[in-house]
C-alpha cells in the first residue's frame, strides 16, 4: 500500500488490501508511523481512512484521503463495468463522525471552476488513471489546501474553483523559481483543461505575465 501525507490531507494510492485505518494516539503499525514522519496533526484527531480494495459490487478502489482539517474521508471506486468513452466513478464520503454517503461522478458533467472535493477526487482519480495526468491526485490535495489559506472555515464539502486554486499553485511555485513544482501543477492544470475541452466544455488557457 502506498500511504503518504500531502499538505493537509492524507493520500492513500495504490491500494493493496482492504480495511479501516485509524490515526489516534494508541494506533501501532505502518499507518501510524508513516503518517507521525515529519507530519503532525494540529487540526484534527483520530482521523479514519476507510477503503476496501475490491467491493462487494466489483469496484476496484483507485484513491482513498482523509483531510485533517475537516476529518472527511472519500474514497473513489472504479466501477467493474466502467466504460472509458463515458468515464463514472463511485465515491464514498465519509463524515468526521463516521456516517457514509454516496454518489456517482459522471467526469463528462463535472466542472472544474465549480465543483465538490468529492467531485474533483473523482475527476483526479480519472487523469491519474487514464495515464493524462499520473500525479493528478497528488497535485489535487496540494491545490486543495488553499482552500483552507483562503476559507480557514471551510467545511470540505462546498463547492470551489479548482481551476483558480491549480493555477495558484502553479503561480507560487513559479515566483519562488521552482520549476520542478511549476511543470508538475502545469501538468494537472494542462490535463483539467484540455480534458474539458475534450468533453465539450470551453476553457481558456493561462499563461504568466
Amino acid at each position: 500500500m502506498n500511504i503518504g501525507a500531502v499538505s493537509n490531507a492524507y493520500s492513500y494510492q495504490g491500494i493493496g488490501s482492504e480495511g479501516t485505518k485509524n490515526k489516534n494516539n494508541n494506533v501501532a503499525g505502518d499507518f501510524k508511523n508513516t503518517l507521525d514522519n515529519g507530519y503532525t496533526v494540529t487540526e484534527s484527531s483520530g482521523l479514519t481512512l476507510h477503503y476496501k480494495k475490491v467491493a462487494e459490487d466489483g469496484s476496484r478502489c483507485l484513491s482513498s484521503w482523509v483531510d485533517a482539517r475537516s476529518g472527511i474521508n472519500t474514497a473513489v471506486y472504479k466501477p467493474a463495468d466502467f466504460d472509458e468513452n463515458d468515464p463514472e466513478y463511485r465515491v464514498e464520503i465519509w463524515d468526521k463522525n463516521g456516517n457514509k454517503t454516496e454518489q456517482m461522478v459522471k467526469i463528462s458533467e463535472v466542472d472544474p471552476t465549480n465543483a465538490t472535493s468529492a467531485e474533483m477526487h473523482a475527476y483526479s482519480s480519472y487523469l491519474s488513471d487514464s495515464g493524462k495526468c499520473k500525479s493528478a491526485v497528488d497535485s489535487f490535495l496540494m491545490s486543495k489546501n488553499r482552500i483552507y489559506d483562503k476559507t480557514p472555515d471551510y467545511d470540505g464539502l462546498e463547492k470551489a474553483n479548482f481551476m483558480d486554486l491549480a493555477r495558484d499553485m502553479m503561480q507560487m511555485q513559479y515566483t519562488v523559481g521552482n520549476m520542478q513544482g511549476y511543470l508538475k501543477f502545469k501538468a494537472f492544470y494542462d490535463a483539467l483543461l484540455d480534458s474539458r475541452n475534450a468533453f465539450g466544455m470551453s476553457m481558456k488557457s493561462y499563461a504568466f505575465v
